[in-house]
């Protein structure tokens, strides 16, 4: 099992789609084709907003998949920006679905990611000893949290 950080900006957005367990992510950064082709289900997602927010964990969760989305021009296959509550800044656009299941709001325990690249959007931790501490952290989310389905 891996752990893997995805960078949620303020958090909004994510927070806006966490009912549906969908996240929206952009396929043609490298970083995302790396995490798409090696995350694997199971996988612990760790939901982390920006540098400016001081790498705050607002929540984490088991990867399911990816799935390209399927949006008009005449029908749309899959629910919209505005049905997931996604709010556009520079014209982002969101071609592929995260989904996952067992989310966690953890956004109150003030919980920090370290140590992140500055620049990156996703990513697997790839540190024994973060991964160490990550695997305790989790099994004590677990054990003393319920599974929350939106914020």
């Amino acid at each position: 099992m891996n752990h893997w950080y995805i960078r949620v900006k303020d958090g909004k957005n994510f927070k806006n789609s966490s009912s549906f367990n969908i996240y929206g992510l952009k396929s043609w950064y490298t970083l995302t084709k790396n995490f798409m082709k090696l995350s694997q289900e199971g996988d612990i997602l760790w939901f982390v907003t920006n540098i400016k927010l001081d790498n705050l964990v607002i929540a984490c969760a088991n990867f399911e998949r990816t799935k390209k989305r399927e949006l008009g021009p005449l029908i749309n296959l899959d629910m919209s920006d505005e049905d997931l509550g996604w709010q556009k800044n520079n014209n982002d656009v969101w071609d592929t679905e995260l989904h996952y299941k067992n989310l966690y709001n953890i956004e109150n325990i003030s919980f920090k990611l370290k140590g992140l690249p500055a620049r990156s959007t996703i990513g697997k931790i790839n540190n024994n000893e973060i991964e160490e501490k990550l695997n305790n952290e989790y099994r004590n989310i677990i054990k003393y949290s319920k599974i929350k389905f939106s914020f």
